[in-house]
């Protein structure tokens, strides 16, 4: 039975190892798309005056401490 369905989809084995390797060549790279995104978005929550060195303005891992007087009131 599974050699059947081995010779049933071998035409399909290029084109499925294809897609995984596009696969992991292009994940991490939306990944880091994804965390520009974030860190944007949390960079334009802080007043400009604000001293972006300070771990109470922007923590790490992009959670924003909600005690910080720095963080706009939304």
């Amino acid at each position: 039975m599974l050699d059947t369905y081995s010779e049933k989809f071998a035409d399909m084995k290029r084109k499925h190892m294809a897609f995984f390797q596009l696969k992991m060549v292009l994940g991490p790279c939306i990944e880091t798309l994804i965390l520009l995104d974030r860190l944007a978005y949390l960079l334009e929550q802080v007043r400009p005056s604000c001293c972006l060195c300070l771990p109470q303005c922007v923590a790490a891992g992009g959670i924003m401490f909600l005690g910080c007087s720095c963080v706009r009131a939304s």
